[in-house]
């Protein structure tokens, strides 16, 4: 086997180098081929356009049918419905009526079974305290009344402080369940 002289070597790695380059020259497509692609484009666009495309959130979910009790048929065999719990201050609560809180979580837990896949999601969100105390204030009227609503607007005002520093905090459970067919 005779061995190549350094000349030989670069050269045949110049020629490899060669086939593997692109010939520069792009195959130009004939002026129907142009016309047919700018014609499908221009149909694809079209296509689009007439499409139904949603314009709200709601339209971009799908799903066969909602019943009047809330209940989402997502499928033919799959339901859905998500229930919002508001906001209590578990903190501020008598023990008792700790006890009776949580025995009832404890309850609705434990009320489904393994076919129905359940999701709990909070949601803490900040909000501006001025404007929470403007939700709650209670205003005066002409009545006997007003030193009950001036009491009543005193004790929410202090749980207010002694509580939830500004957060809103709500519960979202999500119940799945798949019919067997």
């Amino acid at each position: 086997m005779a061995k190549k002289t350094k000349q030989e070597a670069q050269q045949e790695r110049l020629s490899l180098a060669e086939k593997k380059k692109p010939s520069g020259k792009k195959k130009q497509k004939s002026r129907k081929e142009r016309e047919q692609e700018k014609r499908r484009k221009k149909q694809e666009r079209d296509r689009r356009k007439q499409k139904n495309i949603p314009t709200t959130a709601q339209q971009s979910i799908p799903y066969i049918r909602m019943l009047q009790d809330g209940i989402c048929q997502v499928t033919k065999t799959f339901f859905s419905k998500t229930i919002q719990f508001y906001d209590i201050n578990y903190q501020l609560a008598l023990n008792e009526d700790k006890t009776t809180i949580f025995e009832n979580y404890c309850d609705f837990l434990n009320y489904f079974d393994s076919s129905i896949s359940v999701q709990l999601s909070f949601i803490n969100q900040q909000v501006d305290v001025a404007e929470f105390e403007k939700s709650i204030d209670i205003p005066d009227q002409n009545d006997d009344f007003n030193a009950i609503r001036e009491e009543y607007r005193t004790m929410l005002k202090n749980q207010l402080s002694k509580g939830n520093n500004g957060l809103v905090k709500t519960s979202i459970s999500l119940l799945e369940s798949k019919q067997k067919a």
